[in-house]
């Protein structure tokens, strides 16, 4: 009997001791600095919205967060990155969707899905538009139809292939047919500006976030949405432009949402931290208005609403796009 009762002691006094572990863990998280990988280049609209939110993060969880950009491999290093990561709360990463949803394109072998990672927020939705130089004479959605419909190999700077830019054009292809056998996509890592400022280029798909860094030097032609814009209230939808040209059944919508994620199996209660830190300075009201003076459409979603988003998007990923893709 005294066997049984030291023994019921020990393990009471075990149990003790690793719930104590595990509360002092999360008490005193953060206790350095953590580290942010971004998945694009600096100084672009989403290495933008970023640097915008982190100070008020960093205000929440009393600790700096240092940026590391890295836009190598279409994101899959980023990505990878966060899957391989030691789940201590260290170390935070940024997500693209649709641009993740490459992890479905036969050709590059990808295992990992959505559900391999833990979320913290979407932060930015930025609904794409199409861009010329300043100062080029074809600047309507007209002018862009009927210059593309009357030549060959028309060249649409885009981004990663299955990236937003990229939907935006198959959505159009989509709508218009006749404009397949007249366009060609150009895809790089980030928008191909200096191309379309040189001249080799006369059209880009980029994001209204870009507004801000590219400045002066574009042109902007129309938005891909089924609204006008409230930060580039200016320019019109596609959609209505086509509509006032005749054109039926025109609905093309794309944007890219645009996220924050951490390896799955950090602890519970350093994951809400993290989380309510995020969300807190997200719901900032001062966060919000810088947000709106660089034309970065804030959109704070986390928990179910986030991922009811990210599974909506992937069901349209897999439903529409891949077959578009030939995936």
């Amino acid at each position: 009997m005294r066997k049984i009762v030291a023994l019921l002691f020990a393990l009471s006094l075990t149990l003790a001791s690793e719930s104590t572990k595990t509360s002092s863990a999360a008490d005193t998280y953060p206790n350095r600095p953590i580290t942010l990988t971004v998945l694009s280049a600096a100084g672009g609209s989403y290495d933008l919205g970023i640097r915008l939110l982190l100070p008020y993060v960093e205000k929440e969880l009393g600790t700096s967060i240092n940026v590391v950009n890295n836009d190598a491999g279409n994101g899959w290093v980023n990505w990878l990155g966060c899957y391989k990561a030691k789940p201590d709360g260290y170390n935070l990463y940024t997500t693209n969707f649709p641009a993740f949803f490459s992890c479905y394109d036969p050709e590059m072998n990808h295992t990992q899905r959505w559900d391999d990672f833990a979320y913290i927020c979407n932060f930015c939705t930025d609904a794409n538009i199409l861009v010329t130089r300043k100062g080029h004479e074809i600047n309507t959605v007209k002018k862009f139809l009927d210059y593309c419909l009357n030549n060959d190999d028309v060249v649409i700077a885009v981004t990663v292939t299955g990236g937003d830019d990229h939907i935006a054009y198959l959505k159009v292809l989509d709508a218009i047919p006749e404009l397949a056998d007249h366009t060609t996509p150009m895809h790089a890592n980030s928008p191909l500006t200096q191309e379309l400022l040189g001249g080799f280029v006369d059209f880009m798909i980029c994001n209204v976030g870009n507004l801000t860094s590219l400045g002066d030097n574009i042109e902007p032609i129309c938005v891909f949405s089924d609204r006008r814009d409230a930060l580039a209230p200016d320019i019109p939808t596609f959609n209505e432009e086509c509509v006032a040209l005749g054109y039926k059944d025109v609905n093309v919508n794309s944007a890219t949402n645009r996220g924050l994620i951490m390896p799955k199996n950090i602890p519970d209660d350093i994951q809400k931290k993290i989380v309510d830190a995020f969300v807190k300075g997200m719901n900032d009201p001062q966060c919000k208005q810088d947000f709106r003076n660089n034309h970065l459409g804030w959109n704070c979603l986390s928990g179910d609403e986030y991922i009811e988003l990210i599974k909506r998007e992937d069901a349209f990923y897999q439903a529409t796009i891949m077959p578009l893709l030939g995936w």
